[in-house]
């Protein structure tokens, strides 16, 4: 895939090291995802082809993005985003791109309302699925800095004196 919008490098390395897991019951959609992030030079991609397990890896290694297929036995991807809100206490949804050949208006408003920040439509075009992945990403990273930045704000705002209050009665201009 070509970088037709190169990024600074350092934004560029902090987004390839984000934690990426794919969960979806094919083996071959699996590995096929997983050469695509490697070769667009994600670093951390692990993966899963059970959701059972898929679940203990939200969990235990709390990954950045999930990727994510929405048929799949035992587990679906709509109870699997339920149980990463429900049973693993995720406060604030983890970024999910749903991959899936189920684009119907049901399953999208559903997906949506457990948080889906974005869906591709298999089979896929794998540099749609890149961009779509990055986009996320960098949304995650520019999100993230905000709140440090307002953090740090905040810090500073804590530190400055306090100024006095004015009376704002004497700053009243009467206009005839």
């Amino acid at each position: 895939m070509s970088n037709d919008h190169e990024l600074p490098m350092d934004e560029i390395t902090d987004v390839m090291g984000s934690k990426i897991l794919v969960v979806d019951d094919e083996p071959n959609n699996v590995v096929l995802l997983e050469r695509l992030l490697q070769r667009e030079g994600y670093k951390n991609v692990t993966s899963a082809v059970n959701p059972r397990l898929g679940l203990d890896m939200v969990k235990n290694d709390q990954p950045d993005i999930v990727l994510l297929d929405l048929m799949m036995p035992e587990i679906d991807g709509f109870s699997f985003m339920e149980k990463m809100a429900n049973d693993l206490g995720y406060k604030t949804p983890l970024p999910v791109l749903v991959l899936t050949a189920d684009m119907t208006p049901e399953s999208m408003r559903r997906s949506m309302s457990l948080g889906v920040y974005d869906f591709v439509t298999k089979p896929f075009d794998p540099d749609e699925v890149m961009l779509r992945v990055r986009n996320i990403l960098e949304s995650l990273r520019l999100s993230r800095e905000l709140s440090n930045a307002l953090v740090a704000l905040k810090e500073l705002e804590a530190k400055l004196p306090k100024l006095p209050e004015e009376d704002s009665s004497e700053n009243i201009i009467v206009i005839d």
